[in-house]
Parts: structure tokens; C-alpha cells; sequence
């Protein structure tokens, strides 16, 4: 063989691994720094409505995508007053125990950050036992 063509496909043998190599480095590099993105918080769980007895405990999870890290407040709507209620947490996930009745409602979970909040309403219903 040629050792003109020896050198030829050599050339395009180390371009194609160059540009492989290239390729992966960008890709990690990519991946790597995605995670670094700063963006205001979106709660990523979907409306729904939970049913208990009374006597349960509770446990109602609030799933959030920010950066920088978020904070969790919960929150119960007063349908009467029009006022909400705190609720002492700021834990992504809301406690309730030994539920009654009076518990039934919609509950708020608010996500924040220095970029933006999101929120999300979570109607909690409470049956008699």
C-alpha cells in the first residue's frame, strides 16, 4: 500500500477520534454546568385531592426544581375569612397529625427564592371515623 494513503486514512482516523473525544468532553462539560443554572422555583407535582380518616397522620409532599435552593411554606386557606393560616414549616413536606374534620381544606404550599415563587393548592379532606 501506498504509504501516501497510509498516512491519509491515518489523518482521518485520528480527525474522526479527535473529534469523538471533542465531542464527549463538550457533552460532559454540558451536563456538568446544566446543573448550574439559577432559575425561580416550579413546583413539579400535579393538583391533587387527598382523602384521610380521622385519626390519620398526614404527610403531603410539595416537589420544587430551583437553584438557589428554595424555601417551603405552608399555608391554609380560610374559605369563611378569606385569610390564609401559616403553618409552621418551612420543610417541603406538611405534618399533619392525629387529623380531625376541622383539618379538611385547601392547603397552600409556596416555594421561593431571590428569583420567584410558585405555589400550589392541595385540598385535604378529613372523614369521620
Amino acid at each position: 500500500m501506498d504509504t501516501r494513503r497510509l498516512l491519509l486514512l491515518s489523518l482521518k482516523v485520528s480527525s474522526i477520534i479527535c473529534w469523538i473525544v471533542s465531542t464527549i468532553h463538550f457533552l460532559a462539560f454540558f451536563n456538568f454546568t446544566e446543573a448550574n443554572i439559577i432559575s425561580a422555583p416550579k413546583i413539579t407535582i400535579p393538583y391533587k385531592e387527598h382523602v384521610y380518616i380521622a385519626g390519620d397522620h398526614v404527610q403531603i409532599g410539595c416537589i420544587a426544581q430551583a437553584n438557589p435552593t428554595p424555601s417551603f411554606y405552608w399555608f391554609k386557606e380560610n374559605p369563611i375569612t378569606s385569610s390564609l393560616k401559616h403553618k409552621k414549616s418551612h420543610r417541603s413536606i406538611l405534618l399533619l397529625t392525629n387529623v380531625q374534620t376541622s383539618n379538611s381544606g385547601t392547603y397552600i404550599c409556596l416555594v421561593n427564592n431571590t428569583l420567584g415563587e410558585d405555589q400550589r393548592r392541595i385540598k385535604i379532606s378529613i372523614n369521620g371515623e
